[in-house]
């Protein structure tokens, strides 16, 4: 008699290779800089073009440097070039503006968590963002858009979130935040390229959307709310290169919607609290935690649709209950 035993991971085939996405990320975020570096020259500070360049070199050297020395014990080569310079790059896109020592520590400490924790890849550099993010706020008196909104207590008019601080283009191109336009052009090359697991970003901005465009129609604030909460952040350049890191999300398709859901309710919930960190530590939490419990249900999910069923009508509940709260409370 045959026995018959449940494999407890999914596998898929695919013809992408790891290394093949992992170029493909690399040549987004090439495309990423190359914009940032026009826009500058054109129309924002051309001597931002100087430090750009100065810190995406000293972040890269910094990422050689930090990953020969980790893998001396181990006896282990650099395989991977690209990658370090993917990670560099995420760390430099998002804290340009700030200094050389906290782009070289931020990048040490991206990649000694990506050597700590296991099947984690790019998306490493998110730990390094929230290092600039905590030095931002502790040793740099910057007045972002997101400071300004906590600052109104998250209620204001378009004239107070658009208009005070630039214009509608303004926004789209990336006065402030990497552009949301570029940000969506790489994430659908990406899906062409067959790249990224489009499932997270989908139900992640589906969600965060949804909640926002709620909370600003019934606050009388209409759809330039939700268009502000959109471009402000960096949440879609984040939700794009952090979020869907192949080794660290889920894989089937359900439970990639149920991942983006759960951490855009976390995005949301911190939006409040910690406006400039939210994506962020919503990505963590999920990295850390979410994942492994996805992981843990992703059989039952997928061959049991009473089960699937019920989990989606929890995270329904808690999102309806969370955006009536949110609706009152602010």
């Amino acid at each position: 008699m045959t026995n018959f035993s449940t494999p407890n991971k999914t596998y898929v085939k695919s013809n992408n290779s790891v290394s093949k996405m992992q170029n493909s990320y690399f040549y987004s975020l090439i495309a990423f800089i190359i914009f940032l570096v026009i826009y500058n020259l054109i129309i924002k500070e051309p001597v931002n073009v100087i430090h750009i360049v100065i810190s995406l070199i000293i972040s890269i050297m910094t990422a050689i440097i930090t990953t020969y020395i980790l893998n001396i014990k181990e006896k282990k080569k650099i395989k991977n070039i690209t990658s370090l310079i993917s990670i560099s790059t995420i760390i430099v896109l998002v804290g340009y503006n700030t200094n050389y020592l906290v782009i070289i520590l931020a990048t040490i400490f991206s990649l000694i968590v990506k050597k700590i924790i296991k099947n984690i890849n790019i998306s490493c550099s998110i730990y390094g963002i929230l290092l600039i993010i905590i030095y931002n706020y502790f040793f740099k008196d910057i007045d972002t858009p997101l400071q300004i909104l906590k600052n109104m207590g998250y209620i204001g008019s378009y004239e107070a979130l658009i208009k005070s601080n630039g214009t509608i283009t303004s926004y789209l191109f990336g006065s402030y935040y990497l552009s949301p336009i570029v940000s969506m052009i790489m994430f659908f090359y990406l899906f062409h390229k067959k790249a990224i697991k489009y499932n997270l970003v989908f139900s992640y901005v589906l969600t965060f959307s949804t909640i926002m465009l709620i909370i600003g129609l019934v606050k009388g604030m209409n759809i330039y709310y939700l268009f502000f909460q959109l471009t402000t952040g960096n949440i879609l350049f984040l939700s794009v290169y952090g979020l869907t890191d192949s080794t660290s999300t889920p894989t089937i398709n359900i439970s990639q919607n149920i991942y983006g859901v759960i951490l855009a309710l976390i995005s949301i919930a911190m939006r409040f609290v910690f406006p400039e960190a939210s994506v962020i530590i919503s990505l963590i939490i999920g990295q850390l935690f979410i994942n492994k419990l996805i992981e843990k249900i992703t059989i039952k999910l997928k061959y049991n649709r009473k089960y699937a069923a019920k989990v989606k009508l929890i995270l329904l509940g808690i999102a309806l209950v969370m955006t009536i709260i949110l609706c009152i409370v602010i």
